[in-house]
């Protein structure tokens, strides 16, 4: 019968240790104790000493005895067994990041990383440190224009743990899984997309774990944040022919040009607790969810699944109960059961009064709340300067993690531009009177913090010569 709980895993059918005659016997004693006691002995020890900065490690003897004593207490689940072959060696044990680059025209047909000459939509600022960590683990990647629409853009981050393996690859990978899912079902909606996106890249996860035990010891939280332009149907009538089968973004030539009339929509999926923040008129909004072994809904539904959760972590483990990766597996059993996959979505319909979001990893997050986020960098015009602002006051605030940092500003562009446009009137002033004002009304919203040395924050090195900045 399949456990509900550890307490009920634990029952374990033992031997009569009474004889016939009503004797203890003394030589099945030391067996059992032998069995069943120095194994939780050895547990209770392992859990005595764990703490959420120094968890169970999977090679420990807990995790050994966990791995051990699971199969024989619940049905075997066949995830596909990890190869004792590591695979071949990493080149670096820092995640690599398309470098970022400039168009020499206003389009970016689709390319990652890939900057138009004229940011006419929207500003995006990126800044990210290693910081104390003895590697880099962080990655992300953006795609302006994307699926060849003027005005959308997609733009993703990913949180390792581990190794940088999945999240190296989920960076250079996201994008085309988004795009085969649109081009595949263009009438369906955007939230199931976007789980289907998160599935497809689980799954292409899965299958390189079976080649590589590195690969399938590492996994990544991860946020997927679509800007898209779409009619009040939700859909996008607006483009003359349905788009390419192909998951090449190239593969439209000419770019679309919405009508003034379309909704500007920001679509969320999210695993992990790597977060995105909406400022809506200097109010913060949280479009994601963070999945933490800390929060009841995910602890009832680990616990559903037969798995345990002590000390913040999944099986002492892992402190996140969502994420793409960590499909190692052995005699049948894998983290993967407990620590799924599957996304929260949000829908988000855009307007003039919302300012800029922030994504952020973990290292952020752990040292500022939402609003006071907002508050710092609200009366910063330029999105670069807003993020290495962050960056600054994260370390200046003794955070101990990798931190990556995205700003997107001027939201409101692509509307204002498009109104601008079809009354004649010149859409550049009058940006820069609606900034005038609002500065005037609120003030400079941040203080200037100083960067820490770079013997404190080891900045990973990146093109044109800048650490820790893009």
């Amino acid at each position: 019968m399949q456990p509900h709980s550890l307490r009920s895993s634990l029952r374990f059918r033992s031997p009569c240790i009474v004889s016939e005659s009503g004797v203890e016997s003394w030589s099945r004693l030391v067996w059992l104790g032998t069995v069943y006691c120095y194994p939780i002995a050895i547990v209770t020890c392992q859990l005595a000493s764990a703490t959420p900065h120094n968890p169970i490690k999977l090679g420990s003897p807990l995790n050994t005895i966990i791995s051990f004593l699971l199969p024989t207490m619940q049905p075997r689940d066949h995830f596909p067994e990890t190869p004792n072959t590591s695979g071949p060696a990493l080149d670096s044990p820092n995640a690599r990041v398309t470098p970022i680059t400039t168009a020499s025209g206003n389009d970016t047909h689709g390319t990652l990383n890939q900057h138009p000459s004229d940011e006419r939509f929207f500003q995006i600022g990126i800044s990210d440190s290693q910081g104390p960590r003895a590697t880099m683990e962080d990655s992300y990647g953006f795609v302006v224009d994307f699926d060849s629409i003027r005005g959308q853009g997609l733009f993703g981050m990913f949180d390792g743990h581990g190794n940088k393996l999945a999240a190296e690859w989920c960076g250079a990978e996201f994008h085309e899984h988004l795009l085969r899912h649109v081009h595949e079902k263009p009438k369906a909606p955007i939230p199931d997309i976007l789980r289907d996106m998160f599935d497809s890249m689980d799954d292409s996860l899965s299958e390189l774990s079976q080649a590589s035990a590195t690969m399938a010891a590492s996994g990544c939280t991860a946020v997927a944040a679509f800007l898209r332009i779409e009619d009040a149907e939700r859909h996008q009538s607006f483009i003359p022919t349905p788009p390419c089968s192909s998951p090449d973004s190239k593969s439209r030539t000419t770019p679309v040009t919405p009508p003034a009339s379309a909704n500007r929509v920001l679509y969320c999926a999210n695993v992990g607790d790597t977060r995105l923040v909406l400022c809506r008129d200097g109010r913060a909004e949280r479009l994601t969810t963070d999945h933490k072994a800390s929060d009841k809904s995910e602890i009832d539904r680990v616990r559903k699944a037969d798995g345990i959760i002590f000390r913040g972590r999944v099986l002492g483990y892992l402190n996140v109960t969502r994420s793409l990766g960590n499909h190692e597996a052995h005699d049948g059993f894998s983290l993967k059961k407990y620590v799924v996959g599957t996304p929260f979505t949000s829908r988000t319909e855009l307007n003039g009064q919302d300012e800029f979001f922030i994504l952020a990893c973990d290292g952020l997050w752990d040292v500022i709340s939402d609003q006071e986020a907002v508050d710092l960098i609200r009366g910063i015009e330029d999105a670069q300067e807003a993020s290495k602002t962050l960056l600054d006051y994260a370390f200046e605030m003794g955070t101990r993690d990798n931190v990556t940092i995205m700003v997107l500003q001027e939201l409101a562009r692509p509307l204002l531009f498009s109104r601008e446009i079809r009354n004649g009137k010149d859409h550049n002033a009058t940006l820069t009177g609606k900034r005038e004002h609002e500065k005037g009304k609120r003030g400079k919203a941040c203080v200037h913090i100083s960067h820490q040395e770079e013997a404190h924050t080891k900045s990973r090195r990146h093109p044109f010569g800048l650490q820790g900045v893009h």
